[in-house]
């Protein structure tokens, strides 16, 4: 009988003081836990080892392909003025297409947004721009659908604020739009960032390619789909938003020669291995004249695939990644990555260590032993 997994089963106790509230200095000087997997269907042959994030090339092979997701985070957050004169913060998480000129309509989440607000024009703090609350969507809480008066994208890069995470309780500061960034994102359209990637600086890129560590750089747009909060007791009945992914030509090129010389494929992040199963769904689902898959190719599309137990993974061989909430998807995702049991030993071992958790924090590196799927 099949096992009905509860939101619970997949709660941990955090110590608050283990929640980063700030990047280090340097990227790279952060701490990365290796677990070692001596048999990955038992947390009793669970080990560890703790170093520094630099000395990553040190623990990885010759040919082993990081793939790596160069979305960049946009400034997506608005400060705004109601009428009374009271402050609320807007979230454009969605830009909506429009066939009229000068009228721009977004998705936005609102906080405070409990109250009904839709009519309402709100003035955008610093500026003398509005913005037009239309509706509230359905479903969705706080969430509303807007009206600019100028286009979006010029008002987040002047008026604009990193989205930083609610945990973190500051303001967000200058130096996040480059820290709460990684060194390699060049895709405008996340409302958080892949954190996994913010260890990497560019003498540690540097490292690995002299190690003969190959990369690869995939797309997905970090949306609410990421970070949604689970509001359902099972874990089944959650519904995960759509997501923009894209894989290039070259990426797709570097997948196929691992996959043929059976080297190992490690995702840094998350949501770059929500991508990558993604795009192994699709191709499975693409089979050529002889009935065999066919090759990984340029491609883009959307996903809401939720990794929960019970998922087969066909791709991946490694996990580069953050320590993620309780409760949340992503913390879903490693129990079925790596089975519940250990991924809770593993985050034991990280509080045990005071390791600093979530995007400004340390992180872990996981490689199963030979492609077991």
């Amino acid at each position: 009988m099949t096992q009905e997994w509860k939101l619970e089963d997949f709660a941990y106790e955090l110590p608050e003081e283990l929640i980063a509230q700030n990047p280090l200095q340097q990227r790279s000087h952060s701490k990365l836990l290796q677990v070692n997997l001596e048999n990955s269907n038992s947390k009793k042959n669970l080990s560890f080892d703790e170093f520094v994030f630099s000395d990553l090339a040190s623990k990885l092979n010759k040919n082993d392909l990081l793939v790596f997701n160069n979305s960049k985070v946009i400034p997506a957050r608005l400060r705004c003025l109601k009428k009374t004169g009271g402050k609320i913060e807007i979230l454009v998480i969605e830009e909506l297409p429009s066939n009229q000129d000068f009228i721009f309509r977004a998705n936005v989440l609102i906080k405070p947004g409990k109250e009904n607000l839709v009519g309402e024009k709100i003035k955008i703090i610093g500026t003398e721009d509005h913005l037009e609350i239309l509706n509230k969507n359905k479903n969705e809480q706080a969430q509303f659908t807007v009206q600019f008066f100028k286009p979006i994208k010029d008002l987040l890069v002047n008026h604009g604020e990193m989205p930083l995470p609610p945990y973190i309780k500051r303001k967000a500061q200058n130096s996040d739009k480059t820290r709460y960034q990684n060194v390699f994102a060049d895709v405008p359209g996340s409302i958080a960032a892949p954190t996994a990637g913010l260890h990497f600086d560019n003498s540690l890129l540097k490292k690995l390619t002299a190690k003969g560590v190959k990369f690869g750089f995939v797309t997905l747009h970090v949306g609410i789909g990421t970070f949604t909060p689970v509001r359902t007791s099972l874990i089944k009945n959650h519904k995960m938003h759509e997501e923009r992914c894209e894989i290039s030509e070259e990426c797709a090129n570097a997948i196929n020669l691992a996959l043929k010389e059976n080297n190992r494929i490690i995702a840094v992040g998350t949501t770059t291995l929500r991508l990558l199963e993604s795009m192994m769904l699709i191709t499975k689902n693409q089979k050529g004249p002889d009935k065999k898959p066919k090759r990984i190719v340029k491609q883009t599309w959307k996903t809401d695939i939720f990794i929960k137990p019970g998922f087969k993974f066909q791709i991946i061989d490694g996990l580069i990644t953050n320590f993620h909430l309780p409760r949340s998807t992503l913390i879903i995702l490693i129990s079925t990555f790596l089975g519940r049991d250990i991924c809770m030993k593993i985050y034991d071992e990280a509080i045990k260590r005071k390791l600093r958790f979530f995007s400004y924090g340390d992180a872990m590196i996981v490689i199963k032993p030979r492609r077991l799927f």
